[in-house]
């Protein structure tokens, strides 16, 4: 029987022990691994930008549906701040003086011997602000307050005999101006200056007289 001799024994032996080296295998694995955790990596990273480009679409459409809202908003704003102005007007013309009925019961209402000099009307508002008080307070808020002062101021000159015309003319317009002056309203006697006498030696005085409007809070 023949015998065969491999001269290559040795050499394929050592070839077999390097092919199952363990460390070689685990090189081996853990560069397959890392290979797989950047193709994980990447597609992930895909879906994010995905996600991210989804989610800019969606805050550009809500920006878009902000506009109108904050536009109603504001008109409506507008709108509520204008019925307000417009309701202050209803009651501010309500109660406010009409000067030409003033002027013309004024006109009917002068005695005789008695001459208008000058008439004069100060309208006067008083706002106070409005009271907030801070938080955890127990004081309440309080609204702001406009009161509205209206004076009307005749000058005036008695000629009359006894000077005392103005006296008539001061009792005269409080009845006349009853209705205008409102509730509170008074005539009063605010001047009453010495009298004088004129180029052809006639005396004359001069007074003014105070007509105080009924003061109205708003």
């Amino acid at each position: 029987m023949p015998i065969k001799i491999n001269l290559l024994a040795e050499e394929q032996a050592t070839e077999e022990l390097r092919r199952k080296d363990p460390v070689k295998r685990a090189i081996i694995a853990a560069v397959a691994l890392v290979v797989l955790m950047l193709v994980w990596v990447g597609l992930n990273w895909i879906s994010l930008m995905g996600v991210n480009k989804k989610f800019a679409e969606v805050n550009a459409m809500a920006d878009e549906l902000k506009k109108p809202k904050e536009l109603a908003e504001a008109n409506q704003k507008l709108i509520r701040e204008n019925q307000y102005k417009m309701e202050m007007l209803k009651k501010m013309s309500a109660v406010r003086p009409l000067w030409a009925p003033v002027l013309d019961t004024l006109q009917r209402s002068i005695v005789d011997d008695v001459q208008i000099l000058r008439i004069k009307a100060d309208q006067i508002y008083q706002v106070t602000p409005a009271f907030v008080p801070p938080r955890g307070s127990t004081l309440k808020p309080k609204p702001a307050v406009s009161k509205q002062i209206i004076t009307m101021t005749i000058e005036a000159q008695d000629n009359s005999e006894r000077l005392d015309s103005y006296n008539r003319l001061r009792e005269t317009l409080a009845t006349a101006l009853k209705d205008h002056l409102g509730t509170n309203g008074t005539v009063s006697l605010k001047t009453l200056n010495q009298a004088r006498e004129n180029e052809q030696g006639k005396k004359y005085l001069t007074f003014s007289l105070e007509c105080g409007f009924t003061e109205v809070v708003r």
